[in-house]
């Protein structure tokens, strides 16, 4: 027989404040929240299943995919943290190579190396998964942490991403070499440390095409003195460089900037070659005022409000 409330509001809210207690980066593990509150939030469309035991605490306004995307890295976070411990897991080459260039878009798979015993799939919600293989052997000696998620340093990341990364996200890799925290030197300890001469191939020849000549020759040097012989090659297929002499303090700095000049002459392309606003200062805030309620209407509409 359902139990019947009184005050379905009052439950509702008395809900609502123990789960915010409780849940972290929008995310709550069901151990730590009572049964009669996962049963009256998930009723009132606040508390979403992600996978058996993890909740995304959530409006019920949320339209289609926007609470899980954002809520995706925190839950990654206090998910594996929960199982494998802050020092027991690391994302693979490729995501910790993405994170580190600003590249924060939902894959359908992220591969996560763990030290504890995994090996399995883990299935989440819109067709994306966590892939988690045991690799204590090359389980990486030194790591960084990405918004609490624990990721590969650069150097290694770029000594260990297949040939294929190249050409599948070339922009990702400018935005990284580009970045004036890079240190060549670090490379090139990296490559030599383990043994990554294909990989350190790669990236000289990367840095020759993006016209770093003191860079290539750099790691090219290192290399050469400690007994290698190198075959130098261009790992990109028909990739425009665009950031030119450029370097980025931030790799988000680097994104924004890579997306203009990418889409700048697009844009040329169909702006009129008058946008249609009136001569004068007090004419152009009228329209501003006149759009002002629409636009504000549409940005709550976007944040789910």
């Amino acid at each position: 027989m359902a139990t019947i409330r009184k005050n379905p509001q009052k439950a509702l809210a008395e809900s609502l404040k123990a789960a915010r207690k409780v849940s972290q980066d929008g995310i709550i593990n069901s151990s730590l929240l009572k049964r009669k509150h996962r049963e009256i939030l998930t009723d009132a469309g606040w508390l979403v299943e992600i996978i058996k035991g993890w909740y995304v605490l959530s409006a019920p306004e949320a339209v289609g995919n926007t609470a899980w995307y954002g809520v995706f890295w925190g839950f990654i976070k206090q998910y594996l943290i929960g199982r494998f411990g802050e020092d027991g897991f690391c994302v693979s080459p490729e995501a910790s190579l993405n994170l580190h260039a600003g590249d924060t878009t939902i894959p359908e798979q992220i591969v996560v190396h763990t030290k504890k015993a995994s090996n399995t799939t883990v299935l989440l919600p819109h067709g994306s998964s966590l892939l988690l293989i045991t690799d204590v052997k090359n389980f990486p000696k030194q790591l960084e942490v990405w918004n609490g998620v624990t990721i590969m340093p650069l150097p290694l990341a770029l000594c260990r991403i297949p040939p294929a990364y190249y050409r599948k996200n070339p922009r990702n890799i400018e935005i990284v070499l580009k970045l004036s925290s890079l240190s060549i030197a670090a490379i090139s300890r990296c490559t030599l440390g383990t043994e990554a001469i294909s990989a350190a191939e790669r990236i000289i020849g990367a840095y020759e095409y993006f016209g770093e000549k003191a860079n290539s020759d750099q790691i090219k040097n290192d290399l050469i003195a400690a007994g290698y012989h190198l075959e130098v090659k261009n790992p990109f297929e028909e990739y425009a460089p665009v950031l030119g002499s450029l370097r980025s303090a931030s790799p988000y700095a680097g994104r924004i900037r890579m997306m203009w000049f990418s889409m700048r002459e697009r844009v040329l392309a169909i702006m009129p070659r008058e946008p249609g606003l009136k001569s004068g200062a007090e004419n152009r805030l009228g329209d501003i005022q006149e759009i002002y309620q629409e636009d504000a209407y549409h940005s709550l509409s976007i944040e789910g409000y």
